[in-house]
């Protein structure tokens, strides 16, 4: 008897966790191998003709919770790298951020959109916030400083390779 609960404890505590991970997982696959870090980061370097950004890649649903929220400054070669397969038109909000923002939406390697200089909110805990969306599906999302894409002539359509870190 106490096996049997033992053994279905197990089993849907690890479906719980497949079913929380999985969509998370099976991006991470679909993008190529990408290691892992000890804080559950992935890297990756984005490169554009004449600039290119160290970016972190949130591999669970806490840290893509979390995003950059709580970062007081960002360098010019750092930034948020996310990941979607299938593209899609993914929404980001500003919550608990303290620094601006630059997105730049890209698929299939060219920048497909870009939002620039979005402010953080006056109150970081505040949930009533715009939503920042692309105006069509992206495989990736980049966030930089605020002012990169204006510093370094980004335009729809320009190249941006992405190299995973292995």
């Amino acid at each position: 008897m106490k096996t049997g609960w033992f053994i279905a404890v197990a089993g849907s505590f690890y479906l719980f966790v497949v079913a929380l991970f999985w969509p998370v997982e099976k991006q991470m696959a679909a993008s190529g191998r990408l290691a892992v870090d000890a804080n559950g980061y992935g890297r990756a370097t984005v490169v554009f003709s004449d600039a290119s950004v160290h970016a972190l890649v949130p591999t669970t649903t806490a840290l893509q919770e979390l995003g950059l929220a709580g970062r007081t400054q960002l360098t010019d070669v750092e930034g948020m790298l996310w990941i979607f397969d299938p593209p899609q038109r993914p929404s980001f909000w500003m919550k608990g951020m303290i620094i601006p923002l630059d997105f730049v939406w890209l698929n299939s390697g060219r920048i497909v959109d870009l939002t620039s200089d979005v402010s953080p909110p006056i109150d970081p805990s505040s949930t009533n916030m715009p939503i920042i969306e692309p105006i069509v599906p992206v495989d990736r999302v980049l966030e930089v400083a605020a002012g990169f894409a204006s510093r370094h002539g980004l335009r729809v359509g320009d190249e941006a390779r992405v190299d995973m870190t292995e």
